[in-house]
């Protein structure tokens, strides 16, 4: 499962392309599906900002990590 991947290695996933910010922000590309995970390293948790799609609505999800 990727969660699961993300949990154990958190930061093997690289960060989003063009992406300018001080905080450690990574996404999970899944295998089978035109989705990605948007998660951000904190240092108790892993917060997951978004599931989305790549080719829909680009970048939608950047708001969330504000």
């Amino acid at each position: 499962m990727p969660w699961r991947e993300i949990e154990r290695h958190p930061r093997r996933f690289s960060k989003p392309p063009k992406l300018r910010s001080t905080r450690d922000i990574r996404r999970l590309l899944l295998p089978r599906f035109p989705y990605s995970i948007i998660y951000e390293i904190r240092p108790k948790e892993i917060l997951v900002a978004a599931v989305a799609h790549v080719s829909r609505r680009p970048n939608y999800w950047r708001s969330r990590l504000k």
